[in-house]
């Protein structure tokens, strides 16, 4: 008889591994049951929960938490359609949030999430099942009874279970997520336990017929299964096994899936979505349009016959399109990372495995990525098949990340609530329009907007108006926000600007019938009229922020603030690694970019002085060898950066400016890092320059907002103290590069403060007032 450790001899997990696997398995189960996107009011209710694991955390990665946060800012930066990839980035928080609590539960607390999905899946099931079999029917006869529109009649009588999910794939793949989380959790659960959850799942499955969740369901398993060569046998029962289940499908869907001629054959509409996203991509492959942007271009290359929607089903060409060359390249290393980790992933990190397998095929024809209620249990599942390093390992991080994960997490909450609130509004609106004013509790939501206005048309034309500018300027790429513009034109007897607004809006949707119809009639009515030629083109769209500076200096000065932040955090600890400090010192040479051309006859001495002062105190002790391969990596895909985005330059003089800026920068941290080496003082000399040469724009910054706040009307006033826009200027420098001057100057000033304990109060000081600036 051996001596095994007893499970009394190991420690008791502690208090905070407790909550943290409660709060998950809450998570979870409400993810589940009431999926966000049909259910928005659970949507806080979920990123809350997460919030709160991710402040149980040990010691997640600050480094990568705030790339992701930087990744997400670059992309909302560049988007085309900024509404609705804030609504994207609220959807995807939530299972990113999900993924990096996972990564830190314990094995013995696994077992209460993987129940809890396991027990909300079979419940799922249940209902799946009633529908096909009684409540589907029922609805179906009522639906035709009641004239309802053909769409939801041929919904309903396809018998596809859905459940309380968006569409029947939506429920497959969450089924296919709570079977691989049973798996997981049956080492610890009764046989009996496991075949009674199990049975409903599998039923429920059956139900929704779904071709994509049975497709991910044979991946996850093949993937889990094979791990090196596979023997000709196994090859061939898997083979005739796959075969079974597709002749099954067929069985269960005779109709849409037996013909494939049928023109609303699901394979055949895919095609479509699928050569739309590639036209999309084509558009601007390098940066992306955007997350959410394929629903707001994809009506400009769809065909007659192709299905509207706004997703590609496929949510890896999706991601791809949307996020450009870091996304692909994000996506690349996560499938490869995927690929390695099936010959070493044993026990239930083995069922986890197959489980993320399963969602991430799903996803080649379907779009669950972009469902938090699919996602979320999705996500868990991949947290516990990569789980995080020791204990030991992850006591040296810094705690600072687990905050910067809560923030983000309480974010995502706020605008999912906004968002709730927004649809509540709606739905008020159906009987008192009125109440569709209370839309705004989600002014970046384009579609909510637009349905607002449709409802207010009748009782408020001008607050109909209002709306529709407003969706506009936040999805200015999409045709819906330019059509309603032209029906409340055409209502108010304006038909020449009605025409405008409804050929803007063909533009934008050629393959829409109704649409070129109406612009038809238009144009011959305006004819008939004495109207004929064209009238004066409308203004473009506006941004949705009416920020005075472009959206490249924008991107800029949230670089600056995010080097700001992790300076902060990393360098209270005893200072940036040189990777680190590389990547800040280049980080710091961007505002070249924004700055240049800031002061007439001087476009690039003071940009170039500043980042020299910078690079000088960097430099000084840390970086003082021959820089790593990391950081020659790391410069040089910073120099790509900027030939990326002069390439997609509005003005390009302007980028010819900073392009220059950036070379003159160069050669100054060459000069700098040298005689930083040899002559002790001339650090300190640049150091000190970069707060004097600060301080003048600043306080003038200061004494502007002073006599703002106080009612002096600063339009008339001289020109140090002019304020235009609403934007004080100070020394003649404009808006946008005043804050980018200011962060700049205030870096090689927390730099400068080294030292004790002093030294670091001033350092975080200074910082914190420039975030709050």
């Amino acid at each position: 008889m051996t001596d095994r450790p007893r499970d009394t001899d190991a420690p008791a997990p502690s208090r905070r591994s407790d909550l943290r696997a409660a709060a998950l398995a809450l998570a979870v189960a409400a993810a589940l049951a009431f999926p966000p996107e049909v259910h928005p009011e659970c949507g806080p209710i979920v990123a809350l929960l997460l919030a709160a694991a991710a402040l149980t955390l040990r010691a997640p990665k600050a480094a990568s938490i705030a790339a992701g946060l930087a990744l997400a800012g670059f992309n909302l930066a560049v988007s085309l359609a900024p509404g609705r990839t804030i609504d994207t980035l609220a959807r995807l928080a939530l299972p990113a949030g999900a993924f990096l609590a996972a990564r830190e539960l314990e094995p013995r607390r696994r077992g209460l999430v993987l129940g809890s999905a396991a027990a909300v899946g079979a419940a799922l099931g249940v209902l799946a099942v009633a529908q096909r079999l009684f409540l589907l029917p029922r609805e179906a006869l009522a639906a035709r009874a009641a004239q309802a529109a053909p769409e939801v009649v041929a919904r309903l009588a396809s018998g596809r279970a859905f459940g309380t999910h968006l569409v029947p794939a939506a429920l497959g793949g969450a089924l296919v997520v709570a079977l691989a989380a049973l798996g997981a959790w049956r080492a610890r659960a009764a046989r009996a336990a496991t075949a009674a959850l199990a049975v409903p799942i599998v039923a429920g499955l059956l139900a929704t017929a779904s071709v994509g969740a049975f497709a991910g369901l044979a991946a996850g398993a093949a993937f889990a299964a094979v791990r090196r060569a596979v023997r000709p046998r196994r090859l061939a029962a898997g083979a005739g096994a796959l075969l079974l289940l597709l002749l099954g499908l067929v069985a269960l869907r005779p109709g849409s899936l037996g013909d494939l001629d049928r023109p609303d054959h699901p394979l055949r509409l895919r095609a479509g979505n699928w050569r739309g996203a590639v036209l999309v991509g084509l558009r601007r492959p390098l940066v992306g349009a955007g997350l959410g942007g394929f629903g707001a271009l994809y009506p400009r290359v769809r065909r007659p016959d192709d299905s509207e929607t706004v997703y590609a089903h496929n949510s890896w060409l999706q991601l791809a399109v949307e996020g450009g060359l870091p996304a692909a390249a994000l996506l690349g290393a996560a499938a490869f990372a995927l690929f390695r980790r099936r010959r070493s992933a044993a026990g239930p990190e083995r069922w986890a495995l197959a489980g993320t397998a399963a969602f991430a095929a799903h996803n080649l024809v379907d779009f669950t990525f972009y469902l938090p209620g699919v996602a979320v249990p999705a996500a868990v599942l991949a947290g516990m098949a990569f789980p995080a390093g020791a204990p030991a390992e992850r006591a040296t991080r810094s705690r600072s990340g687990r905050w910067v994960l809560a923030a983000a997490l309480l974010a995502a909450a706020f605008l999912w609530t906004g968002t709730a609130l927004a649809r509540r509004a709606l739905e008020a609106a159906q009987a008192d329009p009125a109440a569709a004013l209370g839309t705004g509790a989600a002014p970046w939501s384009p579609r909510l907007a637009v349905r607002a206005a449709r409802r207010l048309a009748a009782v408020s034309p001008a607050a109909a108006r209002a709306l529709a500018l407003r969706a506009r300027r936040w999805d200015p790429a999409a045709p819906g926000p330019e059509h309603l513009l032209g029906d409340l034109a055409l209502a108010e007897g304006a038909p020449a600007r009605a025409w405008r607004h409804h050929r803007a809006a063909l533009a934008r949707h050629p393959a829409d019938p109704d649409l070129a119809e109406k612009v038809e009639a238009e144009e011959k009515a305006l004819a008939e009229a004495g109207l004929g030629e064209a009238p004066v083109a409308l203004p473009q769209p506006e941004g949705p922020v009416r920020w005075p500076w472009s959206s490249w200096d924008d991107l800029l000065l949230g670089i600056h603030l995010l080097a700001a932040f992790f300076v902060l955090v990393r360098w209270r600890r005893g200072g940036p690694a040189p990777p680190e400090t590389l990547a800040l010192a280049l980080a710091l040479a961007l505002s070249a970019w924004g700055e240049g051309g800031a002061l007439p006859g001087a476009r690039c001495g003071r940009q170039i002085l500043l980042a020299a002062g910078a690079f000088a105190w960097l430099a000084r002790g840390r970086a003082r060898g021959a820089p790593s391969g990391r950081a020659l990596a790391l410069g040089g895909s910073l120099w790509l950066w900027v030939a990326v985005a002069a390439s997609f330059a509005p003005d390009r003089s302007a980028a010819r400016d900073g392009l220059a800026a950036w070379i003159g920068a160069g050669l100054a941290l060459v000069l700098s890092a040298s005689l930083a080496g040899r002559f002790e003082r001339w650090p300190r000399l640049l150091a000190a320059l970069a707060p004097i040469a600060a301080a003048g724009p600043a306080l003038l910054y200061a004494a502007q907002r002073v006599a703002e706040f106080a009612g002096f009307a600063l339009d008339r006033a001289p020109v140090p103290f002019r304020v235009w826009a609403s934007r004080p200027a100070a020394d003649f420098l404009h808006p946008g590069h005043l804050g980018t001057f200011l962060v700049a100057c205030g870096l090689p000033l927390l730099a400068s403060a080294g030292g004790g304990r002093r030294g670091r109060a001033a350092g975080t000081a200074g910082v914190l007032l420039l975030l709050a600036g």
